[in-house]
C-alpha cells in the first residue's frame, strides 16, 4: 500500500465562526465500505456512489457546521480475518484508498474549510491494525515518518485526511470499539457494536449502555428508539439512532448472511 496522492493544497483549520440565529447543524453518515471485487477483468465498487453523490448534494443544500462519518468508510476486505478470502478481492485496496481520498478532498470542497470533518475508526477500520498486530509484521504497526505521529499504516495517513483538514476518531490503541465523537453535550456518536436479530434490538441495546443520546451505524439498518427518564430535577429523553448505510445492498459486500435486508440513508 502507498499513501494516496491527492492534489490539494493543505486545508487550514481555523476557528469555525460562531452559529447564530440558528443550530449548530451536523451530518451524519457512514457505513459506504469504500472496496472492490474484479468482475470479468473490472472493479465492480461495494460503496454505492449514487448514495454517496446524495450525500454530497445534502451537504452542499444544508451547509452543515460539521460532518461526521460513523467508520467502515473502507472495508479492507483483504485484510480480513473472518471471511474466507477469494480471489476476486486481490490487490484491490490501493484502488478503494484512492478512491476513498479522492471522496474526502470532493467533501472537503463541497462543505468548505470552516465545516469540521470526523472519521470515527470502525470495526472495518480496524481490520489494518489488528491484521498485522496478530502476524508477524507487528512491530512495524506503529511505525511513523520523522516529525509525524501517524502510523505509515493507519487510514489516516495512507487516505492524507490531515492534508484536508479531517480529523480521524480513534487512533491505536484508542480505535475501535472505543472510539466516539461527541457531536454536543448530550449526543454522542459511535460506530456501534454488533447487530441484533430483530429489527430495533441493537438501537435498544445502545440506549441501555449508555445514558446519553447516541447516533451509530455498523447494522446497515434504520432504527430509533426513544427512551424517557424520569429524575428528580428535571425529565430528560434519550434516544438511539441509526440512519443505515451508504454501500450497496445488493450482497456485494462479503457478508456472512444467506440475505441481508440494509437500508440506505444519511
Amino acid at each position: 500500500l502507498r499513501p494516496v496522492e491527492v492534489a490539494y493544497d493543505p486545508v487550514p483549520m481555523p476557528d469555525p465562526p460562531e452559529v447564530t440565529g440558528r443550530a449548530r447543524r451536523a451530518l451524519v453518515g457512514g457505513d459506504m465500505h469504500y472496496g472492490y471485487e474484479r468482475r470479468g477483468g473490472l472493479l465492480n465498487p461495494f460503496h454505492d456512489e449514487r448514495a454517496l453523490n446524495i450525500f454530497l448534494r445534502v451537504a452542499e443544500t444544508y451547509e452543515p457546521d460539521e460532518v461526521v462519518l460513523l467508520g467502515d468508510c473502507m472495508d479492507f476486505t483483504e485484510f480480513s480475518t473472518r471471511w474466507l478470502l477469494r480471489p476476486e478481492h486481490d490487490n484491490t485496496t490501493q484502488a478503494a484508498l484512492d478512491a476513498f481520498a479522492l471522496y474526502c478532498a470532493t467533501l472537503r470542497d463541497v462543505v468548505g474549510p470552516y465545516c469540521a470533518i470526523y472519521v470515527i475508526e470502525g470495526n472495518h477500520e480496524r481490520r489494518l491494525w489488528e491484521n498485522m498486530l496478530s502476524g508477524s509484521a507487528r512491530s512495524i504497526a506503529l511505525l511513523h515518518q520523522a516529525g509525524s505521529s501517524e502510523p505509515v499504516n493507519s487510514l489516516a495517513h495512507l487516505a492524507g485526511l490531515r492534508r484536508l483538514g479531517i480529523e480521524y476518531v480513534g487512533a491505536y490503541p484508542d480505535g475501535y470499539p472505543k472510539a466516539k465523537h461527541w457531536i454536543n453535550p448530550t449526543l454522542v456518536a459511535v460506530h456501534g457494536e454488533g447487530t441484533a436479530g430483530v429489527p430495533g434490538a441493537s438501537a435498544a441495546r445502545m440506549l441501555a449502555d449508555i445514558d446519553k443520546s447516541v447516533i451509530f451505524g455498523h447494522t446497515h439498518r434504520k432504527e430509533s428508539v426513544t427512551k424517557t427518564y424520569h429524575g428528580a430535577d428535571k425529565t430528560r429523553v434519550r434516544s438511539a439512532t441509526s440512519f443505515g448505510c451508504l454501500c450497496k445492498q445488493d450482497g456485494t459486500v462479503p457478508h456472512g448472511r444467506a440475505q441481508v435486508s440494509w437500508l440506505q440513508g444519511p
